[in-house]
Formats: structure tokens, C-alpha cells, sequence
């Protein structure tokens, strides 16, 4: 909400060209502490004297005010010509009973409201400024509003606001029946004897305070509360909100002004880069909101008392690469010095296993590796390795099958020459990294999160090596799953864990973290090892300089925003950090959004980022797979479809770029809100249909199945191993004509494994032939007798390839589930 600076004003006023400035009251001059105005009724109703602190009392109380508003207008405008109502003139038509009152109290109801507006309602510091500066200059100043509150109870909250504040008018339009737009203005510039070309407007509303004003001929200026890319932005944040927090007795609408500190910020900014703009929204909040949880923690940390009674020593470490971006923020806000450790993932888990298992947890976890994978990653080549997947088909193996033959690959000896080498360099590394490393009593990790794999490991090589420090992590995503074995003594929070969001929810952000760790990553490549003096040695950084820049433009887009934060006035704002828990709900909110719920903006600015996958390799993969994404919607279940599939780094964007639909259940199911009776698959008969290979007719009978938006799909198993078949699908068992949606081809050593293919492929419909049915671009109708589609699947290289065919049929109306006693019947 940008103001017109006093300077520019004041050759205008020297000119006698404006001797009246009207401030709006609401958005404008006065701003609220709660995320939308129908956060004001929601508070009012803990401002009656009957209320018992229900949230579902307050929630039902909010909607009765907006119906009870919403008939008081209508009513006045219908039967008595009004352009506007009062108070009193819609709590007349609020139910007092459901709440403890009688008819009688309703006048309570107002005074409720209005309290909750004075503990909610602060001055907007620019319009306060600008509003003294214009008096001082001997401007005629006041307010003209379009509310309901009349002029004497407007005039006690401004002064409730600010104390002492003098106006030389103030116009409510309930107390007139008409607003700015249909008299207001006009009846303003009439008493208080003003040309319209003398007078100047300022106001939030385009509609209520720029166009009335300036068909009057007055001067207006118009602050916006906020940008479009904002609106949206907020929009989906209220979806989050009421999806993942709601449980955890968040109230929908009170943030504590935590909008209105970022509408404030944002306003000061520049809108000229959009990047920035991402940074700033979304990211600045959030991470000012983690930085002051680490804050916090160290506070904590540090008043501990020692077993002897001696302070403590906490060292603060942010771990690269990830911690790169909230170490900068740690400096920005001038907090005390902290280390930086080049400590990866894998340098971490081959320091901290002093036998097989833990290699094996960590692999069991990955996707798919290969020789060259596992040699970059033990930084050598064991042959046991080599020849194991010189076996396998492509030369590659799931992480879980490797995991499974990681003992018999690598013996106990070879483990250990290489476990011992890497951990010796790591504590020569962090020592160099802290001198006084050994005299710590604590350390505190800072990292995007969210199993401690770091911190698990310092621990187990700390203990073997009789270092008494107690280990404890900080981090934005925290799975409470990964500390179910913490040592007594050490400890782990979470900007986003069980205290903010459900563990199903926090399984869904970290399937599609990896946007947050490109953000976050330094721009250097990952840690390879350490030499013998504990310097660090670096892999080659494959990641496109163009994505490293665009990283750091969203980064310096959250600097502007703690930056400008940092410059405004204390008093009137501190209280939006003055709760960190508040600031970290909210700050919460913000960084799922982004992860979950990202705008199209957003979408079209980060499709090209790729994740480096940091095994060791230069292996990188797109976050946003729309081939991929467009197959699996093709074939699978809503349900089926949504669930962990490890070629999507980030699901919630490759889904979202199929459709705006798509995105949007997928948020519903990380919710947990899609029953599986509606989204999921349900049988609807069955079709008998031939497959032809090599000449040779086979007769298969496969179930119908029903999906979500009521298409036909069939799965059809095929033998592949390089023969290609041709599926011949009757139409007299399903219906004359339709339309094929789409053909998706997946394959695998199993039919179970051909469901569960990471990476299907859409088959052209071109393909798709008849013998009595007319086709063309996937419509078809039957033409003749015993109407047939015709339909040849590739050649694959697995044992078993699978054939999911989706169809619309025509003239048949709702697919109803069939269960086995209608079957039977």
C-alpha cells in the first residue's frame, strides 16, 4: 500500500490547489490484526459476556453476522431506498439466543464488535504521518468512510488508535444511508463549502474511493492494499490454512497482523522483478519466521544450567548446503557469529555407520543408483559393486534391492577403510572449522531439515571419539518419525513439525522439499571429502548458472523484505514478531504454500530448475516433469495417482502443470480429504477382449473401471519381451461410440510392477485403429457388425508390459460401482 510522498504534495497545497485531504478510515488510514475483516466477528464473539471460549461458538457466530449483514442491506435497499446500514440495523437481525442473550441485550452484541475492533483495528504509520504532515502544512483534514459503525463510534476508535488525533471532519456513511459512490462525497464538499478541485481523496477501494472522487472532479489517490500476484498468493494461503491447521485450533482469520505487516513490507518494495517479488511474498516471512525459532533455541539453549552450575557454550553451525540461504539471514538480522559446515548427506552417513545398517537405511530411501553412482559416492570402485550391476537390466537397480545386497557387495574390512578415513578427515575438518569445537558443551545444527541424517551421524562419531557435546537441531521441515532415536540429552525442533502440521502433511512437504533446497542451496558445489589438513575438497557444481542466479534473485528478493521489515517503526509493528510461536504458524503457512499450492507465476518462472541429486554424482533431474505427470493422470487413480512416485521431485508443481484441477486435489489429499469410495477406481463390470501376437488370437477377460470423473478404464496385461500385440476391444460390450482419452504404456518384471512404473509413457492416438468403427483423433463410433478398436502396443524391453486405456462413453451416463452381490444377481 504505497502513499503519495508529503514532498510532491506541497507545491499543490502552496497553490491553494489542495486545501482539503479526506482520508478512508478502513485499509487505508487503520489496518486490522486479523487476516480478513470477518476476523473482527470472529473475535467479537469472546468479547460477549456469555462467551466460553468454543472456536465452533465463534465460527457460528461469524457466519450469523455476515447473514445478518447481508439481510440488512438487502432489506434497506428494497424497502427503503438506503444505500447503507448502521450497526444496530444489522445485529436486528442476529439471533442473540444461540449465544446466552436475550432480544433485549442486542445493543451487547454491538459493544462485543466494537471491542474486538479496538483490540484489533492499529494506524497504518504512513498514513499517520502523511495525515500530520498535511495538518501541519494547514491542510483541512479528516475521514469519510463507507462503514456501519456511526460517526460517534468511528470517532472513539480513531482516538482509540491514535490518542489525541484532531480532524476537522469525519463522515460515516450509515449515518447519511448513502456512501462515497451514490451521495457521500457530494454532501461532503457541499457543508464543508470545498471545490471538488480543491479537495483530494485518499482510499484502498477502487470503486468506493477512486472512481466517485474523480467523476466529482477531486484529486484521489489510490494505495492498494495489495498486488494481484499478493491476492492470489494470500488466496491460497487461506487454503492451506484451512486444510493443514484448522486441527491444531488456529483460528481462520485472527494472524495477529501478520497480513498487514506483509501488505505494509511488500508495498515498499519494487514490482519490477518478479523473482524478487517470490522471495519477498513468501520466503522473507517465512524464513524471518524460522530465523527467530533458531533465536529462540539458542536463548533456551543457552539458559540451561550445567550439571556443575557453569554457563553453557553453545556453538551455532549451519550446514551447507542448504543452510547457506538462513545463514545469510542469521548475519542480515545481526545475530552472534556462526559456523558453516560443508557436511552432506553422504559424507554424513559414511561417517557416522560402523556397520551395514545405516548404509542400508540410506539406500533403502533412494530412488535408483547405478555403478557410477555408487562410485562417486565411496569415492572408489569396489568390484563386488561393479559386477552387481554389470548384472542388472540397464546397469541400474532400486535403491531398496541394492540396500538388500549392500552386505554381500561390501565387506566388513572394506567398510571400514572407508568409513574410518572419511570420519578422521571430518573431525580434523570440523575442528579447523571450530577452534573451540572441543570446549563446546552444546552445538546447535541449523539445516532445510528433516531427518537429522547430520546430526544422527556427528553423534555417533562424537560418542565414539568420548566428545561430551550434546548434539541439537533446528529445521524448517522436521519428520518426527527420524528422532525416535535421539540420545537422552540431545534434541530437535521444527519450524514445520507435529506442533504446527499433521505427520501425513509433513510426509507431503518433504516429497516435494527439493524447490526449498534449490532455493536455499549455496551456489557451490556439494562437499566431495576433506584433505588431511580439513579442507574442504568440492565436486564440480553441475547445476546451469542461469538457475544459481534465479536462486539467488528469490534470495535477495527475501533481503528486501527483511531489510525493509528491519526499517520500520518499532512501535507500531513490533508486536507481528512479538510472539515468535505466532510468527511461526503463519511463517508455516506461507513456506507450504509455496511447496504445495505454488501460483501459475510461480510455476512458469521455476519449470526449467533441476535438483542436483548430490550422491557422490552430476546427476540432476527435473523438479517439474509434465511428461511424466501427463502419463500418470492418464492411467492411474486419483489416489493412485497422488501417492509417492519417485520420478516427481516436485509433485505438487508437475501435477499443477497438467491443470489447475490436478493441483488443487492434490492438496486435498495431502489433507487426507479425498475418500477413496469417490476418488478412488471402482469396478463397473467387466469386457472380454483379444490379444493378437505373432498371428496368434488370445481371448482376456479384464474388470471395467470407473474413475473419479466418471471415464472408463482398462487394464490390459501384455507378455512383452520384444513381440509386438495387437489389443482388440469389442464394442458391443461397451458402447458404440465415445472417445479415448489416452493410452498410457508402462512395463516391468511383474504386472505389479508394471502398475507401480515410475516412468509410463503416453502412446500417440493416432495408433488406435477400428474394423467397423470410424476413428479419428481418439473419437469412434461403430459402423458395421461386431465393431472392434484396434490398437498395437510397442515392443518393450520388460517381461511385462501393461496396456491403460481411458475412454469416455457416450449415452451411457453415470458408471455405477458394481459390488460382488450385484455381480452375483
Amino acid at each position: 500500500m504505497k502513499f503519495p510522498v508529503f514532498a510532491d504534495l506541497e507545491p499543490l497545497i502552496a497553490r491553494g490547489e489542495i486545501t482539503h485531504f479526506s482520508f478512508d478510515v478502513f485499509d487505508t488510514f487503520l489496518l486490522r490484526r486479523c487476516a480478513l475483516p470477518v476476523g473482527v466477528y470472529e473475535r467479537a464473539y469472546h468479547h460477549l459476556p456469555t462467551a466460553d471460549g468454543d472456536g465452533q461458538k465463534a465460527r457460528n457466530y461469524l457466519q450469523y453476522r455476515q447473514n445478518a449483514e447481508q439481510e440488512a442491506r438487502t432489506r434497506a435497499a428494497e424497502y427503503h431506498d438506503r444505500h447503507d446500514v448502521s450497526i444496530s440495523d444489522i445485529y436486528r437481525h442476529f439471533p442473540p439466543q444461540p449465544f446466552g442473550l436475550k432480544s433485549s441485550q442486542r445493543e451487547l452484541l454491538a459493544q462485543a464488535e466494537f471491542a474486538a475492533e479496538k483490540e484489533l483495528c492499529f494506524v497504518h504509520d504512513q498514513a499517520l504521518a502523511l495525515y500530520l504532515a498535511l495538518q501541519q502544512a494547514g491542510v483541512k483534514v479528516g475521514f469519510i468512510s463507507d462503514i456501519y459503525w456511526p460517526g460517534d463510534w468511528l470517532a472513539g476508535l480513531l482516538i482509540h488508535c491514535v490518542p489525541g488525533l484532531r480532524w476537522d471532519f469525519l463522515y460515516a456513511s450509515c449515518d447519511y444511508a448513502k456512501g462515497k459512490g451514490n451521495g457521500l462525497l457530494e454532501l461532503y464538499l457541499t457543508e464543508q463549502k470545498v471545490k471538488p478541485q480543491q479537495a483530494a481523496h485518499i482510499g484502498d477501494n477502487p470503486s468506493a474511493d477512486i472512481k466517485p472522487a474523480r467523476a466529482l472532479g477531486m484529486r484521489s489517490f489510490h494505495c492498494p492494499q495489495m498486488s494481484p500476484a499478493e491476492a492470489s498468493v494470500y488466496q491460497r494461503e487461506s487454503h492451506v490454512r484451512d486444510l493443514f491447521c484448522i486441527s491444531f485450533g488456529l483460528s481462520l482469520h485472527q494472524d495477529g497482523g501478520v497480513r498487514a505487516w506483509r501488505r505494509r513490507v511488500m508495498a515498499m518494495l519494487p514490482e519490477d522483478n518478479p523473482l524478487r517479488q517470490i522471495g519477498a511474498l513468501t520466503m522473507g516471512p517465512a524464513m524471518l519466521a524460522f530465523d527467530r525459532l533458531v533465536e529462540q533455541r539458542l536463548a533456551a539453549l543457552q539458559a540451561e544450567p550445567t550439571a556443575d552450575g557453569a554457563p553453557r557454550r553453545v556453538g551455532v553451525a549451519f550446514l551447507a548446503r542448504d543452510g547457506f540461504f538462513p545463514l545469510r539471514v542469521w548475519q542480515q538480522r545481526g545475530h552472534p557469529p556462526a559456523a558453516y559446515l560443508a557436511i552432506n548427506r553422504r559424507v554424513a552417513v559414511i561417517a557416522g555407520s560402523y556397520d551395514h545398517s545405516g548404509l542400508e537405511r540410506f539406500f533403502h530411501a533412494v530412488p535408483g543408483v547405478n555403478a557410477a553412482v555408487l562410485e562417486g559416492f565411496f569415492k572408489r570402485s569396489i568390484p563386488a559393486i561393479t559386477q552387481y550391476f554389470a548384472r542388472q537390466p540397464g546397469g541400474t537397480a532400486s535403491g531398496k534391492d541394492f540396500a538388500r545386497a549392500l552386505p554381500a557387495l561390501l565387506s566388513a574390512d572394506e567398510l571400514l577403510a572407508v568409513t574410518d578415513s572419511v570420519r578422521a578427515s571430518l573431525l580434523a575438518y570440523l575442528r579447523r572449522q571450530m577452534p573451540d569445537l572441543d570446549s563446546y558443551t552444546d552445538l546447535l545444527l541449523v539445516d532445510v531439515g528433516y531427518g537429522g541424517t547430520v546430526q544422527h551421524a556427528l553423534r555417533k562419531v562424537f560418542d565414539q571419539q568420548g566428545l561430551p557435546i550434546r548434539l541439537h537441531g533446528a529445521y524448517m521441515i522436521l519428520a518426527g518419525e527420524g528422532f525416535s532415536g535421539l540420545a537422552d540429552d540431545d534434541s530437535a525442533v521444527g519450524m514445520l513439525s507435529d506442533e504446527v502440521i499433521a505427520p501425513h502433511t509433513s510426509l507431503a512437504l518433504r516429497r516435494n522439499v527439493a524447490i526449498l533446497e534449490q532455493i536455499c542451496s549455496a551456489p557451490e558445489g556439494s562437499v566431495s571429502a576433506y584433505d588431511a589438513d580439513g579442507v574442504e575438497i568440492r565436486e564440480d557444481d553441475p547445476r546451469d548458472p542461469a538457475q544459481l542466479q534465479l536462486c539467488e534473485e528469490i534470495r535477495q528478493g527475501a533481503y528486501d523484505f527483511i531489510r525493509q521489515h528491519q526499517a520500520l517503526p518499532p512501535a507500531l509493528w513490533d508486536h507481528v514478531l512479538a510472539d515468535p510461536a505466532h510468527l511461526r504458524v503463519w511463517g508455516s503457512i506461507a513456506l507450504m504454500r509455496l511447496l504445495l499450492v505454488p501460483t501459475d507465476d510461480e510455476l512458469l518462472l521455476l519449470k526449467d530448475i533441476k535438483l542436483d541429486v548430490n550422491l557422490g554424482s552430476q546427476v540432476q533431474l527435473p523438479l517439474l516433469d509434465v511428461p511424466i505427470s501427463e502419463a500418470l493422470v492418464a492411467g492411474k487413480s486419483a489416489l493412485s495417482l497422488f501417492k509417492v512416485n519417485s520420478r516427481l521431485m516436485w509433485p505438487a508443481a508437475s501435477l499443477a502443470m497438467v491443470s489447475p484441477q490436478h493441483g488443487y486435489l492434490y492438496s486435498l489429499f495431502t489433507a487426507g480429504l479425498m475418500p477413496g469410495d469417490v476418488f478412488g477406481e471402482a469396478r463397473c463390470g467387466s469386457a472380454s477382449l483379444m490379444l493378437i501376437t505373432d498371428g496368434q488370437p488370445k481371448m482376456v477377460t479384464v474388470s471395467c473401471l470407473r474413475t473419479a470423473e466418471n471415464l472408463l478404464r482398462l487394464r490390459i496385461p501384455v507378455s512383452a519381451g520384444g513381440t509386438k500385440t495387437t489389443v482388440a476391444i469389442p464394442l458391443d460390450e461397451l458402447a458404440p461410440q465415445g472417445q479415448i482419452q489416452s493410452l498410457m504404456w508402462s512395463g516391468g518384471k511383474t504386472a505389479a510392477k508394471a502398475m507401480a512404473d515410475p516412468e509410463p509413457v503416453l502412446l500417440p492416438l493416432g495408433q488406435i485403429q477400428g474394423a467397423n468403427v470410424t476413428v479419428e483423433r481418439g473419437l469412434f463410433a461403430a459402423s458395421g457388425p461386431q465393431p472392434h478398436l484396434l490398437i498395437e502396443v510397442p515392443a518393450g524391453l520388460q517381461p511385462v508390459g501393461l496396456l491403460t486405456i481411458t475412454a469416455r462413453l457416450e449415452g451411457q451416463g453415470r458408471l455405477l460401482a458394481l459390488n460382488d452381490q450385484a455381480l452375483a444377481g
